[in-house]
């Protein structure tokens, strides 16, 4: 035996020392009983008693308290006190407390073999006078004080189905010895008469307290006899079910098989089984599984039947909804496997559909590819056209820009021969001269860089800064535009990604249209103004001038390919659509144009 099954001898040594501090569950559903048993118990010291109506309340009481000791009686409802025992130990965290049967039920040896097999350290017999029974309880505490090992239950007979089987022989044996008994009080005299009343009391208190319901009948088939299960379950009173009246509760599709098996089993003396519904307490009907076996007097002659009744509602129900969910799973499974045929034939007809589709998007994309190349070789032709014109008025600028310098340059060579045929050619004049062409030639030397800079492939976009970009822009310019006023107007320097030299031709070209505007209308004090900002986390760039403005009838057209108002000699047409495309296609910005008070405003926001 585990150390799970022992109880160590000075633990309970100090409970019987201690017994006011012991806890003893009373387990019984006779009220007056359990009374009577607290106050023995009570009498002899042990204060703390607690008390259950059934083995089921006994077992949760037994979870939540935890006693020192069970009293239980052995025929219950709900939870008799053999089903009770055994859940509690088959319990790892009860099975060590110790229990003890004080039941009126005991009639034989079978009572207590049962109670043993199932771990009970005592069956003391009901009733019994005070002092004996405590005696009893006193020798059960002290052979566990002692350090003697609690009785262990024995393994389980088979499963749950033998333990049924063994305890239902348990009741059906108390049922014939109680009908034996009955049988033989009535030959007996008028001394054995309440011997014979005791006995059907106690067959009746059997019956009663039984988990199922019971049944007796005389020889000619009508019942005798109902249990309070089968009462309570149809919500009757014995006299309206003696007799043949238990048969106004059966089920009327039910009742004449449910009969011809009675009567059939009656005839030929035997035991039987049948199943029918019948009318519950609630009006509903519930199924049950009736048994019935015969009783023979010492000479085989018919004496009656006894049989119990079990609810096999939920059996039923299950077994039903089982059936029921089977046919339809079935139902399920053909209407889904039409469905899938309907389907994988619908699929195949839109995939055959989706091929030609893609085929013939296919082709499309080939074709618009093929059209999208086509717009890009054009586009580069454009820019291409765009960057050369803009590179030819470019080299006019340093062709202008180098006009002066170069003259300075001939100056001093000129000068130097002139100095030194007078004398006045010394080491200081020599080092001044150098300077002067040096710085000269420097400055050349950057316009030179400025237009390589401006001509200059851009292959990865980067991150520039809008004023820097403007000011080259503007310097570009200036020798050919000297004229022009060029004001600058930044309330910050943002920091954009892209092309710088596209941002810079961009800018040109818009300038170099401002210029041309005004050389052909005249413009007394020609002024160009551009301002830089930000609105709503972009960057914005104006340039405005005051040429008078776009003629209304062409503002809708300037950024068209090839739309130019100068003549041919003087424009391409390409200057604008390539700004509009830069701005558009490469930065994802806008550049849009309108006229303001006496000119022209271009804006670009990236």
């Amino acid at each position: 035996m585990t150390n799970l099954g022992r109880r160590s001898g000075d633990v309970y040594a100090h409970s019987l020392s201690h017994k006011e501090r012991m806890k003893i569950l009373v387990v019984d559903d006779n009220a007056d009983d359990r009374k009577l048993l607290r106050m023995i118990l009570e009498r002899h010291g042990c204060d703390n008693v607690v008390e259950a109506c059934d083995g089921q309340e006994g077992l949760d009481m037994a979870r939540e308290q935890r006693p020192n000791l069970i009293v239980s009686d052995a025929l219950m409802p709900r939870l008799d006190g053999f089903e009770f025992l055994r859940a509690l130990k088959t319990d790892d965290e009860l099975k060590s407390i110790p229990f003890v049967f004080y039941s009126a039920i005991y009639t034989g040896s079978r009572d207590e073999e049962l109670a043993t097999r199932l771990g009970a350290e005592a069956f003391i017999t009901n009733p019994k006078e005070p002092e004996e029974f405590w005696k009893e309880i006193t020798v059960t505490l002290e052979r566990v004080a002692g350090g003697k090992e609690l009785l262990s239950p024995s393994e389980p007979v088979e499963e749950e189905k033998e333990y049924i089987r063994q305890h239902s022989g348990v009741v059906a044996a108390k049922l014939e010895e109680k009908v034996r008994e009955l049988e033989e009080s009535l030959a007996r005299s008028k001394e054995a008469e309440e011997a014979l009343r005791e006995s059907e009391e106690r067959f009746r208190r059997l019956a009663d307290t039984a988990p199922v319901m019971i049944w007796e009948a005389g020889a000619d088939a009508g019942i005798t006899f109902f249990n309070k299960p089968w009462l309570e379950y149809t919500g009757r009173n014995m006299e309206q079910e003696m007799g043949n009246g238990w048969t106004q509760g059966v089920h009327p599709d039910d009742l004449e098989r449910s009969l011809d098996t009675y009567m059939s089993a009656i005839k030929d003396r035997r035991s039987f089984s049948t199943e029918f519904r019948l009318r519950r307490v609630d009006g509903g009907y519930g199924w049950i599984a009736v048994t019935g076996a015969p009783r023979l007097s010492p000479a085989g002659d018919l004496l009656g039947y006894v049989g119990s009744c079990f609810d096999i509602t939920d059996r039923k129900q299950v077994k039903d909804n089982l059936e029921k969910a089977n046919e339809l799973l079935m139902q399920r499974v053909a209407e889904r496997t039409s469905e899938l045929s309907d389907t994988i034939a619908n699929l195949q007809d839109e995939i055959e559909e989706r091929i030609r589709m893609a085929q013939a998007l296919q082709m499309e994309t080939t074709e618009r590819l093929n059209a999208q190349a086509e717009l890009r070789k054009k586009d580069m032709l454009l820019l291409q056209q765009s960057r050369l014109a803009a590179m030819g008025e470019m080299i006019g600028n340093i062709a202008h820009q180098w006009r002066q310098p170069l003259n300075m340059l001939g100056l001093l060579v000129q000068e130097m021969p002139m100095i030194y045929k007078r004398g006045e050619f010394s080491a200081e004049y020599l080092v001044a001269n150098v300077e002067k062409m040096l710085e000269t030639i420097n400055h050349m030397s950057m316009t030179i860089d400025d237009f390589r800079n401006f001509c200059k492939p851009c292959n990865e976009k980067e991150d520039f800064k809008i004023l820097e970009i403007v000011g080259k822009t503007i310097s570009l310019l200036e020798s050919s535009s000297h004229q022009i006023r060029t004001a600058v107007v930044a309330a910050c320097d943002p920091v954009v990604n892209g092309c710088a030299n596209e941002f810079s031709q961009v800018l040109l070209n818009i300038m170099i249209n401002a210029r041309d505007a005004f050389v052909t209308k005249n413009v007394a004090d020609p002024t160009i103004t551009i301002e830089v900002g930000n609105e709503n986390g972009k960057c914005v760039v104006t340039i405005t001038d005051n040429a008078g403005g776009i003629p209304e009838e062409i503002i809708d057209k300037i950024f068209d390919p090839y739309f130019t108002t100068k003549g041919p000699e003087q424009g391409t047409g390409v200057g604008l659509f390539m700004a509009k495309t830069i701005v558009e296609k490469h930065m994802f910005g806008s550049l849009s144009a309108c006229n303001v008070n006496g000119g022209a405003q271009f804006r670009i926001v990236v």
